[in-house]
C-alpha cells in the first residue's frame, strides 16, 4: 500500500498542455484539520509566500486588499510562525470562490488575523486578493502534494512538487481511483475519496 504518490509507478516529464486532462480529487466531506481563522499561502514558489487565504465555516477564501498593509501582513506571518519580508498586491494569481474578508485592519500586535478588525464579505471579484512574502521557512520536499482550486480544502486539482517546481498530474498518469486514494492518504485524509477527471480550478 503506497503512502506517497512518488511510490506509485507513473511516468513523469514535462509537456506543453492545455491542462484539460489535469486530475483532481475529493478526499472526504469533513475537514477536521482546519479551524476558523487558519491561514495558508497559495500559489507561491515556496510555502512562505503566496496569496493569503483564510479558512472559515468549512471553506477557504481570499482577503481583499482594502486597508491592507504591513501590519496586516505581519500578523499573517506571525500566525504562520514566520518573520515578515513583505506585503504585496498578490502576484500569485487570483483566487476562486468566496472572498472571505473584504477589509482587515490590524495593529500588528495580534497573533491571529481573526483578532484584527474585520469586515466579512462575499464578493467574487478577485482582482484585489492580497499576498505576502514571509521570511524563509522550511521549503517543500520532492514528492509533496497539494490540492489547488477547490472550494473546500479537501478537494482540488492535484499538484506534485518534483525537481524544484510544482506541476499538475494528468488523468493518464494518476492511476485512476487507486492514485486518488494514495493522494488522500499522503495528505492525511482517510481514503474515502473520489477521482475528478478534467478538473477545472
Amino acid at each position: 500500500m503506497e503512502y506517497n504518490l512518488t511510490d506509485c509507478e507513473t511516468g513523469t516529464g514535462t509537456r506543453q498542455s492545455s491542462h484539460d486532462e489535469d486530475v483532481g480529487v475529493k478526499c472526504n466531506t469533513i475537514d477536521e484539520n482546519y479551524r476558523n481563522g487558519d491561514i495558508r499561502l497559495v500559489g507561491g514558489p515556496h510555502n512562505w509566500e503566496g496569496r493569503v487565504e483564510i479558512f472559515w465555516n468549512g471553506t477557504w477564501g481570499t482577503i481583499s486588499d482594502v486597508d491592507w498593509g504591513m501590519s496586516e501582513a505581519q500578523v499573517v506571518c506571525k500566525q504562520l510562525e514566520l518573520p515578515l519580508e513583505g506585503s504585496v498586491p498578490s502576484p500569485y494569481g487570483q483566487g476562486s470562490g468566496v472572498i472571505r474578508i473584504t477589509s482587515v485592519n490590524c495593529s500588528g500586535s495580534e497573533n491571529n488575523v481573526i483578532r484584527c478588525s474585520l469586515s466579512m464579505g462575499s464578493s467574487s471579484n478577485h482582482q484585489n486578493d492580497v499576498g505576502v512574502k514571509c521570511g524563509k521557512g522550511a521549503d517543500y520536499k520532492h514528492g509533496d502534494i497539494r490540492l489547488v482550486g477547490g472550494f473546500y480544502s479537501w478537494e482540488g486539482r492535484v499538484e506534485i512538487y518534483l525537481d524544484g517546481v510544482w506541476g499538475t498530474i494528468t488523468a493518464n498518469s494518476a492511476d485512476g481511483e487507486d492514485g486518488a486514494h494514495v493522494v488522500c492518504r499522503q495528505l492525511g485524509y482517510d481514503t474515502h475519496c473520489k477521482l475528478v477527471r478534467d478538473f477545472v480550478g
